[in-house]
């Protein structure tokens, strides 16, 4: 485990190297290739495998090192807020860096689910709209997003009794913030608890990506049971709770709803797992 001041003088280090010709293919081959440290350390992840934005890393590679680099801009000049880093009292930039191989993921798989049949991404649990902000950057926003949240506390009613403990989580979000934060993005806001919202505004039938994040099981197998059918093959579910051992009740879920389901699912060691639908 590297120590705080190593972490602060590789993140400025490379700030300053990435910003002269010639001499970041140089820094990158430095990082990695040294012996003893981590590749990367995020968040409930440690590696000595060389990320995907290593020194040889293709031009989806390079496009998500730009979308990164620009979440950072937008983040350090106030045009991007994220309230859930804040709340949790986290460095917002330092936890970026953290979050990076799960962005990567979320990059690559609204990437993938492009070249599908259909125009429409799906997002249940948005939060600030982080992930989302990756996911419609990755096709340059050529996709409109279908935004669910409640943008309000989680309440009893959706909660098995083993998740109670989440019991008023989120209650500092604002969907204000988050629309803010997505402004020139193509995007759908459908506030209130899953699955009521379904009832209050025509789901989309060609979702070629499908993001959940609700940290709860039953809205999770209700919001597969609402989209799954309106997925072409090759569309992607990505899940961002499936590993986390707060959540086993919706891994359970999960799993239980795609058994004879058409399609594969890839447990990540992120935390997230992808489903392709075939």
């Amino acid at each position: 485990m590297q120590n705080s001041s190593e972490s602060v003088l590789k993140r400025y280090g490379r700030a300053f190297f990435y910003g002269i010709p010639g001499l970041k293919s140089l820094y990158l081959r430095w990082v990695f290739g040294r012996k003893g440290v981590h590749q990367f350390e995020g968040w409930g992840m440690t590696t000595d495998a060389i990320p995907p934005w290593g020194p040889d890393g293709d031009s989806l590679v390079q496009e998500f090192l730009q979308v990164h680099a620009e979440m950072l801009e937008k983040v350090k000049n106030g045009t991007f807020r994220i309230t859930q880093f804040e709340h949790m009292g986290k460095d917002t930039l330092q936890f970026l860096e953290e979050l990076k191989w799960r962005h990567y993921n979320v990059y690559w798989t609204a990437r993938y689910a492009g070249a599908a049949v259909g125009k429409s991404f799906v997002e249940s649990g948005v939060c600030d709209g982080l992930t989302v902000f990756f996911a419609l950057r990755a096709l340059k926003n050529s996709h409109t997003a279908y935004l669910y949240d409640a943008w309000e506390g989680m309440v009893d009613k959706y909660l098995l009794g083993s998740e109670k403990k989440h019991l008023g989580d989120y209650a500092y979000l604002s969907l204000e913030t988050t629309k803010k934060n997505l402004d020139g993005l193509n995007t759908v806001y459908v506030k209130g608890f899953i699955p009521d919202t379904f009832k209050l505004q025509k789901s989309p039938n060609d979702v070629v990506w499908l993001h959940i994040d609700l940290n709860a099981s039953l809205p999770t197998a209700d919001t597969l049971k609402e989209f799954f059918d309106r997925m072409p093959a090759g569309g992607v579910i990505l899940f961002d709770d499936y590993g986390g051992q707060a959540y086993r009740d919706t891994k359970r879920a999960v799993d239980a709803f795609f058994i004879g389901k058409p399609g594969i699912l890839l447990p990540l060691p992120t935390g997230q797992a992808i489903f392709f639908k075939r």
